[in-house]
């Protein structure tokens, strides 16, 4: 590979390019750089620049994990909802087999009491699993989101009929639902979901995820658990 780099340079070309050294934490990343040298209207020689660029590339990586991820869950951000959405509603478009798609906004209930009564560090650690006790309810394909503040949401793919996203609401239910145990006694938590699915009731992202929030805060009107979206019930 080096004497191509320095073929390349006696020819008359600059190279640059990054190359990782070594295995595990001992790994660096370094950028070199080959410039060719003229004397007399011929090159004489290949000047070479290496530069470590490991703590460069690690800081890179994690702001974008900050942009696409929350950082108290973990789980990834309504930037993220909209990217992936998007890119689920042009699969659905290109398929004629695996049309379905559903949005999901989950508000969890209780969260003030919670964070007065035992700390924000209680809430923000109850935020995290439930994140995680909704992925127990999703398969690999599904993703779940923090959307804002005590609100998570979710995509479902490949859906054979209406009838498995009540049933994934279901699940969700019961699992937020379990108490978490607490020296000051049990803590309990609430979801209310809204469902919109794709292409019945929206066919770009801002229009499924409105009408999901829609029939959120219409299950908390009603004192229910989950409901898919209704455009009458809307109007």
């Amino acid at each position: 590979v080096m004497k191509n780099h320095l073929d390349s340079c006696f020819a008359g070309e600059s190279v640059s390019y990054e190359e990782r050294f070594g295995i595990g934490a001992s790994e660096r990343i370094m950028h070199v750089s080959f410039y060719p040298h003229e004397e007399s209207g011929r090159i004489t020689h290949a000047l070479v620049f290496s530069t470590d660029t490991t703590q460069i590339r690690v800081l890179e990586t994690r702001l974008k994990e900050l942009q696409f991820k929350d950082p108290i869950t973990g789980l990834l951000n309504r930037r993220s909802l909209g990217v992936i959405l998007q890119n689920e509603i042009e699969k659905a478009k290109r398929s004629k087999t695996e049309r379905l798609r559903a949005v999901m906004l989950i508000s969890l209930g209780n969260f003030s009491h919670i964070n007065q009564s035992y700390g924000h560090h209680i809430g923000d650690i109850i935020l995290e699993n439930s994140g995680l006790r909704i992925k127990e309810t999703l398969r690999k394909a599904d993703l779940v989101f923090r959307f804002e503040g005590k609100e998570l949401a979710v995509i479902l793919t490949n859906i054979a009929r209406v009838t498995d996203v009540a049933k994934v609401a279901e699940k969700i239910v019961a699992n937020v639902g379990t108490p978490y145990h607490h020296d000051l006694g049990d803590i309990l938590i609430n979801a209310s979901i809204g469902v919109a699915l794709y292409p019945t009731d929206g066919t770009d992202v801002d229009e499924l995820i409105q009408n999901a929030s829609s029939a959120m805060t219409e299950t908390r009107k009603r004192s229910i658990r989950y409901l898919l979206f209704n455009p009458e019930l809307h109007k």
